[in-house]
């Protein structure tokens, strides 16, 4: 390794130099990235300044410890958001719950708002190094670019299409891997659930 003094307090070293000597340590994805200037997982205080928080009139209700409720301004009783927090602020787990009669019932099916909700918690909330590989599979959540193929087996046999069938409850549950994070969607309880995990 070679390790480039630039003052008496500072020395730096290449990302591939660092890589081979950190081989036998576990470095958590989502730090790794940032060590690497990539960005990782989001930063609660970060939220507020997202489309997410402004457009659905996110406000934190209720903190405990590393725990943070959060409800958007309409529809309280049916949307639900909580946030576990790790070391400086991260975002480790974020969770929607949308109440299923709201988010799938009614007399027009599909809640656009449901939707519009759950694919921008997803979207603000997946870290940086796995948006380009979350924003084709998010679109499973977009009615109007999945359009008719909904039904079509071809599209749902898609990632998009499998997210867009575990939120219909079409299928039981989904669990979609990016490389520094996990998507969840389940129904459990009369609640459909979205629940995105970062390491």
């Amino acid at each position: 390794m070679d390790a480039q003094e630039h003052d008496e307090d500072t020395w730096s070293v290449t990302t591939a130099e660092l890589a081979r000597v950190l081989i036998g340590l576990h470095v958590f994805p989502n730090l790794w990235s940032e060590v690497c200037g990539e960005g990782g997982a989001v930063r609660f205080a970060d939220l507020p300044s997202t489309d997410l928080w402004s457009f659905f009139g996110l406000h934190e209700i209720a903190r405990d410890g590393d725990e943070v409720r959060v409800s958007p301004g309409n529809f309280s009783e049916d949307v639900a958001l909580r946030f576990t927090l790790g070391d400086r602020d991260r975002i480790q787990r974020a969770e929607l719950s949308l109440r299923e009669t709201w988010a799938l019932g009614g007399e027009f099916g599909i809640n656009p708002f449901g939707l519009d909700i759950a694919r921008g918690f997803a979207g603000a909330l997946v870290p940086e190094p796995d948006r380009r590989s979350a924003a084709d599979v998010l679109l499973g959540l977009d009615l109007d670019h999945v359009g008719v193929r909904y039904r079509d087996p071809e599209f749902q046999s898609t990632t998009a299409g499998q997210l867009l069938l575990a939120y219909t409850g079409g299928i039981p549950d989904t669990n979609l891997v990016f490389s520094t994070s996990a998507l969840n969607i389940e129904h459990r309880d009369d609640w459909l659930q979205l629940r995105i995990n970062t390491f």
